[in-house]
C-alpha cells in the first residue's frame, strides 16, 4: 500500500502569503515546496531541516537551507519577518520550539503555523502505524533539549 497522507493536507490555505522582499524561516522545510513558491513571491526564504536526505534535495534546486531543529534556531534575534512551521510542532519538546519561534520572529513579524490533527495520527492507528516509537523518538528529543547532551 501507497504510504500517501498528502491527502492531509491543507490546499486552501497559503502558507506564504509574505510580502515581496520578507525575510521568511520555513522550519521543516522538506523538500523545498514552500521555499519555492516563497521565492516565486520574491522573498528571502531560508529552510531549517534536521534530515540530510531533504537539505540535499534542497541544496540542489539552490534553495537556501541549514541543518537545525526547531528547538535551536541558528539565528538572531529578531531575523524574520515570517515563520512558517507546518506539521512540525508535534515532533518537537514544544515549548522549546515555541520559545525559538518568537525569538528569531521580528515583534511585528507573522507565523503561519499548524497543527497535525487527530486525522493525521488515526489513519496511522488504523493502517497499523507504529505511535509507540514515535513516542520513544519524542522523549529522547526531550531529553536531548532538556540537558546538555548533543544532538546528533
Amino acid at each position: 500500500m501507497k504510504d500517501d497522507w498528502t491527502f492531509y493536507l491543507f490546499t486552501d490555505y497559503d502558507f506564504t502569503a509574505f510580502f515581496p522582499g520578507a525575510r521568511v524561516l520555513d522550519i521543516g522545510c522538506g523538500r523545498g515546496n514552500l521555499l519555492r513558491k516563497l521565492l516565486e513571491r520574491g522573498c528571502r526564504p531560508v529552510g531549517v531541516e534536521p534530515a540530510q536526505d531533504r537539505l540535499e534535495s534542497c541544496g540542489k534546486l539552490g534553495l537556501r537551507v541549514l541543518a537545525g531543529y526547531a528547538e535551536q534556531l541558528p539565528f538572531p534575534a529578531a531575523t524574520f519577518d515570517g515563520v512558517i512551521c507546518k506539521a512540525v510542532i508535534p515532533y518537537t519538546a514544544e515549548s522549546l520550539a515555541l520559545r525559538e519561534i518568537a525569538r528569531v520572529i521580528k515583534a511585528e513579524g507573522i507565523a503561519q503555523m499548524c497543527y497535525v490533527g487527530a486525522g493525521f495520527y488515526l489513519r496511522y492507528l488504523i493502517l497499523g502505524g507504529t505511535p509507540r516509537a514515535t513516542e520513544q523518538k519524542h522523549q529522547r528529543i526531550r531529553r536531548v533539549f532538556e540537558s546538555d547532551e548533543p544532538l546528533q
